[in-house]
């Protein structure tokens, strides 16, 4: 394809619609800035559409607004050879429709963990946008109204991208310009008061974002029939008691979720997007510290070993999406990030190689202020040195109780591995504070 619209060079085109093409495209400047993206393009037909064409400049509008990692950036509204077009944001990457209709190897749906991860971030960014402010402080109200798995990317890095607000829904008076009580949306995907014709707000985005939960658990539509008036008739009553139980067998905090997000009455939703993240985290947490598979998708998962170090909560915010990470990294390859291993398990590592690493001949005295400590070789009994086959020399007094908790960690009543050297003398006039060894720098929380 060698194409041209205005400055940007089509390279592909990536889907169509009733009213618009959408392409790959490449911008680049004089200068030899180039950058890549999404390029939605009116067809001829409707170019002279007056309606349509404002339709087009609502969405970039609201999308001008929107700036969040969790939502599709819009970045040009403009036209050129006769074409109108709105460019946005390229993201690498598929749908989660596209997702659900492949065959991952996961089974119906996608993993407990990935799909929670993929919709805190789908919640985040809902957030976003229905607390956004105007210029001048004025809360606008920017609803999406059509949210459903294809209009959600996941890219090759892991994030979660909302896409798509070209019927949102914001108070602003030049943004509102369909006709009033007008039903716009996939029907599936709709809350009750959105059938209904009743006025929204960013409620019924939550009610959708838990039918689409849903459909990543499972791999089935909520509200599927092959009547579009029964479709709505269920929409319009929640009707969702047997999928609420599916999803307490999944997890049990998971039902209870999502019947507040399912609430038939907007009022006994979650007062906002954020909070039931906030809850969807609190579950992803409880998997994570009880060692939960990232394939498992069974009411119990099996648990690793991780020793006898104490959970904290860094640790558990430390790779809030690494379920989400590591399956992109299986579904596209190693060119997404690896995510980090957790903090304890890295620690824990290091003490290995402590162990098997021989402690040096030369080795410098300990500096003012610290304790030098010497681990066990892992085929020694009897505390030899490995280099020397000698045993390591006994420290003139025990360690202070706060001392050997700082270095040891929780005291479990066995006997230690670990054998202190008496500290160096002090020398006259320094202060007894002195800097800790690196040693404990790299392997002890401060």
């Amino acid at each position: 394809m060698d194409e041209q619209i205005g400055r940007y060079r089509l390279i592909k085109e990536l889907g169509e619609g009733a009213m618009a093409r959408v392409y790959l495209a490449e911008l680049e400047t004089g200068i030899g800035f180039k950058r890549k993206v999404a390029l939605k393009v009116v067809r001829p037909e409707y170019a002279k559409d007056k309606k349509f064409v404002a339709l087009m400049g609502r969405e970039a509008m609201i999308g001008s607004m929107l700036q969040h990692p969790n939502i599709v950036q819009t970045l040009e509204f403009n036209e050129a050879d006769g074409r109108s077009f709105l460019a946005l944001e390229f993201v690498e990457g598929e749908t989660l429709g596209e997702l659900l209709e492949k065959d991952t190897g996961e089974g119906p749906g996608l993993p407990l963990m990935v799909a929670l991860e993929a919709m805190v971030q789908v919640l985040k960014g809902l957030s976003y946008a229905h607390n956004l402010r105007s210029p001048e402080g004025d809360v606008m109200g920017i609803v999406h109204r059509d949210l459903k798995p294809g209009n959600i990317m996941l890219s090759r890095h892991g994030l979660v991208k909302v896409m798509d607000f070209g019927i949102a829904k914001a108070k602003i008076a030049s943004a509102n310009i369909t006709t009033a009580g007008q039903v716009r949306g996939t029907p599936i995907y709709m809350a009750p008061e959105q059938v209904t014709g009743k006025p929204l707000d960013g409620r019924a985005d939550q009610f959708a974002a838990g039918t689409v939960l849903y459909e990543l658990l499972t791999g089935k539509q909520l509200f599927i029939d092959n009547n579009l008036i029964r479709i709505m008739q269920r929409v319009a009553r929640a009707e969702v008691q047997e999928q609420v139980s599916e999803a307490t067998n999944l997890h049990p905090d998971l039902g209870p979720i999502l019947t507040k997000m399912w609430a038939r009455d907007p009022n006994e939703r979650y007062e906002d997007c954020e909070e039931a993240a906030r809850h969807l985290e609190d579950i992803v947490f409880a998997l994570k510290s009880a060692g939960r598979s990232i394939g498992d998708n069974s009411p119990s998962g099996p648990a690793d070993d991780v020793g006898d170090d104490t959970d904290d909560g860094d640790e558990e915010h430390h790779g809030l999406f690494g379920a989400l990470g590591e399956f992109v990294r299986r579904l596209f390859g190693s060119s997404a990030p690896k995510p980090s291993p957790p903090k304890k398990k890295r620690r824990k590592r290091k003490r290995k190689r402590a162990a098997a690493k021989p402690p040096s001949a030369a080795a410098k005295p300990a500096s003012q202020g610290s304790l030098e400590v010497v681990f066990e070789d892992a085929t020694s009994s009897n505390f030899e040195s490995p280099a020397t086959k000698e045993p390591a020399p006994e420290p003139d007094k025990p360690l202070d109780g706060t001392t050997a908790r700082m270095m040891l960690g929780p005291q479990t009543g066995e006997e230690s591995t670990v054998k202190p050297t008496p500290p160096a003398p002090e020398p006259a006039g320094e202060s007894q504070t002195g800097k800790m060894d690196p040693f404990f720098y790299e392997n002890f929380d401060e």
